[in-house]
């Protein structure tokens, strides 16, 4: 993962690390990816693992796995049973991949209600008993927020119905609830979320149409609420969403004519701007596709391009420095390890004159901070930090550094 340094005047005011828009498509390995559509993915120390989704045989149970490190694919031996599917979604919690809903028309309802869980430590497959009522639906979306995974919309096959549910697992007691919410969210399938500050926003979907809606629920208070918004967000449905580097990227999808998208909005919560990925090398028109970032890059694998064929396709994105982050005033020593971390982080060659150090939330809150620097070094404690990215600051009397944190 590059890190490119902002250095702010101290009478500037507070404001997060610029952030470039603009990068390189490129072609990631596909050797060893089974081509497919409706599929999820999930992350988990530095891997992606890709689950399920319809080949040109049907629904699927295929998981392969992808080391960006390497470029390679791998397809494990596993133990347990995992229900072919397609349109269905996935979380990590503790390590492990939760996977809910999608559909299988070999079945009657073709609709899912399942909840499968794979641990990576022992490439298993379970089947928890959950107590509580999951809807089987499909082309849904979820999210993490302290530990629970939020289940959000989808659509019931056998009635043709969008919902606008919200059904939250919390893995910790294996129960499903369903919140009282307040607020609008429309009804909709094919949508795709992301989480910023412990707050999950809705991107998309369909429901009479492609949509290019945002709306935003707060699960401290079990609101949702609407985003107004700058910029132009493309109406598209069976998108994929990620963050990097503070920004959510809405990755391909349909749109309204019925058309597979080739371009990518980029999403800035800090300002509520849309604007349009721009990108040396062609992202490959395709929805009902699945993206993932790690190491500081967007990761884009498999999907439909106008309905055929069926994608094997891995892309890569790597997003290069704005042209502020390009000509920053002046460079500095400073460096922090692990980034991505999990617990604990060290920021390293600390000038003598820092007076503090501060770690941000994506909106500029404060969530941590050290004063009273008399070392060059100083490790900080992230145990208690939700998952996501973050800013660093080093503030001296002339001075304010900020750089990128990833917390996995």
């Amino acid at each position: 993962m590059k890190y490119y340094l902002l250095v702010i005047l101290a009478c500037v005011p507070d404001i997060l690390l610029s952030q470039g828009i603009s990068g390189d498509w490129k072609s990631a390995s596909s050797d060893g990816f089974t081509a497919r559509y409706g599929l999820t993915c999930a992350v988990v120390e530095g891997k992606i693992y890709v689950i399920g989704g319809h080949t040109n045989s049907g629904a699927c149970n295929i998981l392969e796995i992808y080391d960006p490190l390497t470029d390679t694919w791998t397809t494990p031996e596993t133990s347990g049973t995992f229900t072919p599917r397609y349109g269905l979604t996935s979380a990590v919690i503790g390590g492990k991949i939760y996977v809910m809903g999608g559909e299988n028309f070999a079945q009657s309802p073709p609709n899912l209600n399942t909840l499968e869980v794979f641990d990576p430590a022992n490439s298993t497959w379970s089947t928890p008993s959950t107590p509580g009522v999951f809807t089987g639906r499909a082309w849904l979306t979820s999210a993490v927020v302290a530990d629970k995974i939020y289940v959000i919309g989808g659509g019931v096959e056998a009635s043709n119905t969008a919902t606008n549910i919200v059904e939250v697992y919390d893995p910790a007691n294996n129960r499903w609830s369903t919140p009282s919410t307040t607020g609008t969210f429309s009804a909709r399938w094919g949508l795709c979320s992301a989480v910023i500050a412990d707050r999950i926003y809705v991107f998309g979907g369909y429901a009479h149409g492609a949509l290019a809606t945002i709306e935003v629920f707060d699960p401290a208070t079990n609101h949702w609420s609407a985003v107004s918004t700058s910029g132009t967000f493309t109406p598209r449905n069976e998108s994929s969403a990620c963050v990097l580097n503070g920004l959510v990227y809405i990755s391909g999808g349909e749109d309204a004519n019925g058309n597979a998208i080739d371009s990518v909005d980029v999403f800035d919560p800090s300002t509520n701007s849309w604007s349009t990925l721009a990108a040396n090398g062609k992202f490959v028109s395709r929805q009902a596709l699945a993206s993932a970032s790690v190491g500081g890059k967007l990761y884009a694998m498999g999907g439909l391009d106008n309905h055929t064929p069926i994608l094997n396709d891995n892309q890569v994105f790597t997003p290069l420095p704005s042209e502020v982050e390009s000509h920053g005033i002046m460079m500095d020593p400073v460096s922090l390890s692990p980034n991505p971390a999990t617990s604990c982080f060290t920021i390293s060659n600390i000038s003598s004159n820092v007076t503090k150090v501060l770690i941000m939330d994506v909106l500029g809150k404060t969530v941590s901070e050290v004063r009273n620097i008399r070392t060059s070094d100083v490790t900080l404690d992230l145990s208690s930090l939700a998952t996501g990215t973050y800013y660093f600051r080093l503030i001296s009397p002339n001075s304010v550094i900020t750089r990128i944190l990833v917390k996995d």
